[in-house]
């Protein structure tokens, strides 16, 4: 069987040229002259693989085996895709990021560092996948999120873990109250393994821990997410409000001030930015 089953054609742009195909590519409905879209070289493309419409795949990008990438999705750096993964919408898949199986990644996606998307994931909306983060199973993810560091996803529950949702009131009210009686020294500390992150007051003495901070965790309502209280001047929450955060990545902990902080607005602060929107460039605030 001739292996280059297309061609390129003269519309071109930078640097990268557009296919046509030579021969039909079935699993891909597509019937031989068909125009594809936009690669670098052929080293961009191999096996049954197929770059649709006006999606390009450049530089060390390789899509592989009978994936496809369609629409307006991009592939640079030396990302891979393969089997029969569908990249779809403007996602966009560089670094060293590898996604294959099943996976199908579209709407504004973006994975890159060394990310892993396989199985049957479906990533949509406008996540971000990077660190070492490890996608795969039947995970689904339709909203704003971000999954980093050694996170390992395998089911759409673990995946929603991760999206962005508002903080519930009842955390920002306990969050304020634990400014007002600390007179603002409080710190929150994010980055740890399975989205765990801690309140800290470093200058709190035992008794108002004992007197107030401890207590009003009932009075608040919010045991459920602070199951053993403060240990010294910690509060370690384990089951974490649904504050989107990326994790760990590069094994940095980020914080923020409480006074400094929007307490109806989603934060990174591993990242170390607030927002008050998920989708808004961030506004970057006390690097560590």
């Amino acid at each position: 069987m001739n292996s280059k089953y297309y061609e390129f054609t003269g519309s071109d742009q930078t640097l990268l040229r557009r296919m046509r195909a030579t021969r039909d590519l079935p699993q891909h409905g597509v019937l031989k002259g068909d125009i594809g879209g936009f690669v670098q070289g052929r080293s961009n493309l191999s096996g049954g693989a197929w770059v649709k419409r006006n999606a390009t795949v450049a530089y060390g990008a390789k899509a592989e085996g009978f994936a496809l990438i369609d629409s307006h999705a991009k592939l640079s750096g030396n990302a891979r895709v393969s089997g029969y993964a569908h990249v779809y919408g403007n996602a966009r898949i560089y670094d060293n990021a590898d996604v294959k199986g099943n996976a199908k990644i579209g709407g504004e996606m973006r994975v890159y560092g060394d990310a892993r998307v396989s199985g049957n994931a479906h990533l949509t909306g406008d996540a971000l996948i990077l660190g070492s983060a490890v996608v795969t199973g039947a995970a689904e993810l339709s909203e704003f999120a971000q999954i980093g560091g050694q996170a390992y996803v395998t089911t759409p529950a673990e995946a929603l873990e991760y999206a962005y949702v508002s903080v519930p009131p009842d955390f920002i009210a306990y969050l304020r109250y634990i400014e007002e009686k600390t007179f603002g020294n409080l710190k929150v500390l994010c980055g740890y393994m399975n989205n765990v992150h801690k309140i800290v007051s470093e200058d709190t003495s035992p008794r108002c821990v004992a007197a107030l901070l401890n207590p009003a965790i009932e009075e608040f309502g919010i045991a459920h997410l602070i199951p053993n209280g403060w240990e010294e001047n910690v509060a370690t929450i384990e089951r974490r409000p649904r504050i989107g955060m990326m994790l760990e990545v590069h094994g940095e902990l980020g914080y923020g001030p409480a006074r400094r902080l929007d307490y109806g607005a989603y934060l990174n602060l591993l990242s170390h930015y607030i927002s008050d929107d998920p989708r808004r460039h961030p506004r970057f605030v006390n690097r560590t």
